[in-house]
């Protein structure tokens, strides 16, 4: 029950950097480029840092959630790139 709740803690973390900086990007940038470096910026974090520190100074235990917000972080990149995607409008003239 307690790796359940860390997963899902972990989750909820994951989740909260995309969706805020989605928000805030979404009512402030209102572009579609800086909006989608915005997402991408204010979600992703230097998860392997996390890991390398986990094993080096402390028991087994300690990596298991930076590995579960490595796996949480690469599904939700797809899933908020999908999000992002149609607001970003490429000019016909670059194509």
């Amino acid at each position: 029950m307690h790796l359940f709740f860390v997963v899902l803690l972990v989750f909820f973390l994951a989740v909260s950097g995309y969706l805020f900086a989605y928000l805030i990007g979404r009512y402030l940038l209102k572009d579609g480029p800086q909006m989608a470096t915005f997402v991408f910026t204010g979600g992703m974090r230097n998860i392997a840092v996390g890991v390398i520190v986990a094993t080096t100074y402390f028991p087994g235990k300690v990596a298991m959630p930076v590995v579960f917000g490595m796996l949480f972080q690469q599904v939700l990149a797809s899933v908020f790139s999908k999000m992002v995607n149609p607001l970003y409008k490429p000019d016909k003239s670059t194509v």
